[in-house]
């Protein structure tokens, strides 16, 4: 996913099956997937890679995953802009066809819509809880307020009450 501050890629959910490279994948030196998440993000467009393709950075397939013969990649979109993308490798080769393209595109914008509801949400709940703080804080303050000023009128009053001789009256004023 996007990462709504720095705009950069973090990844957020792999699951990798062992033909596919497994754990190698996450620690993959050429980083490939998030190459081809960032074309699909750029472009709004799935990205399909094939084995033996150089990317535009001169990459090929992580030689870590054996098996590996093509990734492709759709961008999770919501409201005409990317929030992220769903990279997926295959070990057949020619897996990708238009139908499969039209079903991950689909897909990505679901995604990509339950991807900006949860921003969103969370936002919610961050500005309610901001809000929820600023309103206790501003009746703490008000409720102090008032007791402080009590308390200082109160003590001028018992400071005349005792220069008069009227210790009993000190009393009630607390």
């Amino acid at each position: 996913l996007l990462d709504q501050g720095t705009k950069e890629l973090v990844l957020r959910l792999q699951r990798s099956a062992p033909t596919a490279g497994g754990e190698n994948c996450t620690r993959c030196p050429a980083r490939l997937c998030e190459e081809v998440s960032h074309q699909a993000i750029t472009s709004l467009q799935p990205v399909i890679f094939e084995i033996g393709e150089q990317t535009p950075q001169g990459k090929t397939l992580c030689a870590q995953a054996p098996g590996l013969h093509a990734l492709v990649s759709t961008p999770l979109v919501s409201q005409s802009h990317a929030v992220g993308a769903m990279t997926l490798g295959t070990a057949h080769k020619e897996a990708f066809f238009p139908e499969d393209l039209q079903l991950l595109t689909a897909l990505g914008q679901q995604i990509g819509v339950a991807v900006e509801k949860a921003h969103l949400q969370h936002q919610l709940e961050r500005a309610a809880a901001l809000e929820e703080r600023q309103r206790i804080a501003a009746e703490m303050h008000d409720g102090l307020a008032q007791t402080l000023s009590y308390m200082g009128l109160a003590t001028d009053r018992a400071a005349i009450l005792l220069e008069e001789g009227q210790t009993g009256q000190v009393a009630r004023l607390f």
